[in-house]
């Protein structure tokens, strides 16, 4: 989820392993790239950087893939 006021992307959930977050805008491109601390039930990413629009988010696992 989002907390649009500061911009920022909350993901939770318990990781078991190391995970990374993608941001794609619509052509594709990707504008965001983190590694998600896997020792935080709660990792809010700084999307402060993004304009405003749709995006995709991928989030990659060892043992799962998630878009949304």
């Amino acid at each position: 989820y989002t907390k649009q006021a500061s911009k920022t992307i909350i993901i939770e959930g318990i990781l078991k392993t190391d995970t990374d977050i993608k941001v794609y805008d619509l052509q594709g491109r990707m504008v965001l790239n983190k590694k998600l601390d896997r020792s935080r039930i709660t990792n809010s990413i700084n999307a402060s950087t993004l304009n405003s629009g749709i995006y995709i988010i991928q989030i990659d696992g060892l043992t799962q893939k998630i878009i949304l």
